[in-house]
């Protein structure tokens, strides 16, 4: 695919799915159901993770491709983040478009990311922590991401924020799209 300039909007992304948890409360506490039938028949987690962050750390921007794509279920346990999404998809109607969530653990809103999108958080509350659910298993190989201060429309190139030393050595988005997917500009 050959595209003339990189230009990321903010907006839809096709495939993206938010919903809220069901919660139960009695006198012993609460108990939230993340996914069931009613939602996802299809989707069957191979993997759970939970991630516990400080204020003000940036994960990603990450997603698993080739072999062994991943579709991911992500769920604001404690805290709160803003989401971002990026369609790397070029076949997707919502190629480079950029989605923002805010999640926390109040609302227990769910998303479900499909495989080809891109995901990354911002943390804004101490022992904030998220759980994904895969659908096949990670794989180093496949393993794959940019850095999200590259890309334009964030502007967090001057935000100072925590990251791991993987995630600051990422490539720029266009970088990925070039080397990684093998997207051509003009």
């Amino acid at each position: 695919m050959t595209i003339k300039t990189l230009t990321l909007n903010f907006g839809e992304i096709e495939g993206v799915k938010t919903w809220p948890s069901m919660q139960f409360t009695d006198i012993r506490g609460s108990l939230f159901k993340v996914v069931g039938s009613k939602v996802f028949q299809d989707f069957h987690a191979k993997e759970i993770f939970f991630t516990s962050s400080h204020e003000n750390t940036f994960r990603g921007m990450h997603l698993q491709i080739g072999e062994h794509p991943v579709n991911k279920i992500v769920s604001v346990l404690s805290g709160s983040i803003s989401d971002f999404l990026v369609d790397t998809r070029s076949s997707s109607t919502t190629f480079l478009n950029v989605l923002n969530l805010e999640l926390n653990h109040s609302d227990k809103k769910v998303v479900y990311i499909p495989s080809g999108v891109a995901h990354g958080y911002l943390v804004r509350e101490s022992k904030t922590t998220v759980m994904y659910l895969y659908d096949n298993n990670f794989c180093s190989d496949c393993d794959a991401g940019f850095n999200v201060s590259s890309l334009p429309v964030m502007n967090f190139e001057n935000t100072k924020y925590i990251r791991s030393e993987r995630d600051s050595l990422l490539p720029s988005i266009k970088e990925f799209l070039v080397d990684t997917l093998s997207i051509e500009f003009k």
